[in-house]
């Protein structure tokens, strides 16, 4: 069975895998919905493709952005905190 800490652990992976991947890959679908729809424009004809495709690439990149960030944080943090708690850092009186 897998134990608290070792749980900790597949916290990042597990993260990466369910959230970031899955937004990466619909940021750049809607960044190629949107790059196609400007190219259509530019050369003079109708696009079939949504208005809104640029919008919802902004939002979804926000998204993207603000996960990666956290992934990076919980990445960062899982280390540091076990180091401490290890250490048991609150006891020790910085000199």
């Amino acid at each position: 069975m897998v134990d608290f800490a070792d749980a900790l652990r597949l916290l990042h992976p597990l993260f990466a895998v369910a959230i970031v991947f899955p937004l990466i890959g619909i940021v750049c679908y809607f960044a190629f919905q949107t790059q196609q729809r400007r190219k259509q424009q530019a050369a003079g004809e109708k696009s079939k493709i949504s208005p809104t495709s640029g919008t919802e690439h902004v939002n979804f990149g926000r998204w993207l952005a603000g996960a990666v960030i956290s992934l990076a944080l919980i990445g960062i943090g899982r280390p540091l905190i076990a180091k401490i708690i290890e250490s048991q850092l609150w006891k020790s009186n910085p000199a």
